[in-house]
């Protein structure tokens, strides 16, 4: 397999995963990603610890897996048997659900899961985020009620999804207690962003906002729009 890293998708829903592939860039990138043109084949793993591993959800895992193309999809519990644990340490493609971010979290450290989404990362696997799961891609989040929760840090930024009002009230609150240079970027519904291994970062159909701060003295939070390609900013409302 090869070791080179992939992209991370980052999505605030699983609405891009079910587009046609043909006109849709997102399921393309994956596609090409995991080399579904070739002869080989491969495994994706499916993690619902932060829905309560809902059959509902791991279905809708299931038909946007044949959307992609993928040759074999599968469940992977907390208390998963063997060979359950064996496919997830040799997937090509892990999606991480969503639902809450705390108890999904806590779920998969007490499994050591934490620890496999590094190693497959690493390996050269296709990680995928949803809501929940693209905030526990990044590098941390503040539930309200909760105190800071420390996540993968595979994304090497702070994450917020699908705020309908775009205020991004959580994100700004977080980012407000942290380093200088620490950036955040919030999703919008039915939006997603992608991380390429040069940490390039690139928007797909829906403008992602971006927040960060700067060494000042009045320490304000400042943000900037990332636009997709092909759209403008007078495009958007």
């Amino acid at each position: 397999m090869s070791t080179s890293r992939k992209s991370v998708y980052l999505l605030a829903d699983s609405h891009q995963l079910f587009w046609p592939p043909q006109d849709n860039s997102l399921i393309s990138m994956i596609r090409e990603d995991l080399d579904v043109n070739s002869d080989k084949t491969f495994k994706a793993a499916y993690l619902g610890m932060s829905n309560g591993d809902q059959t509902e959800f791991y279905q809708l895992f299931q038909a946007a897996m044949n959307n992609i193309g993928a040759h074999e999809a599968r469940m992977v519990k907390a208390d998963a048997a063997d060979e359950d644990l064996d496919f997830l340490k040799e997937a090509n493609l892990l999606l991480l659900a969503g639902g809450e971010v705390g108890l999904g979290w806590s779920v998969m450290q007490e499994a050591g899961y934490d620890a496999i989404f590094t190693e497959r990362f690493l390996a050269g696997s296709v990680l995928v985020g949803v809501s929940a799961g693209a905030v526990q891609l990044g590098m941390g989040f503040k539930e309200e009620g909760q105190s800071f929760i420390s996540t993968t840090k595979i994304v090497p930024f702070y994450i917020d999804a699908h705020d309908e009002q775009r205020q991004w009230c959580r994100l700004k609150s977080l980012l407000g207690g942290q380093e200088d240079f620490a950036k955040g970027y919030g999703i919008p519904k039915g939006g997603a962003m992608v991380v390429h291994a040069d940490t390039i970062l690139e928007p797909i159909q829906i403008p992602v906002e971006e927040f960060f701060r700067e060494p000042s003295a009045d320490a304000v939070l400042r943000s900037n729009i990332l636009m997709p390609r092909g759209v403008r900013s007078d495009d958007v409302s």
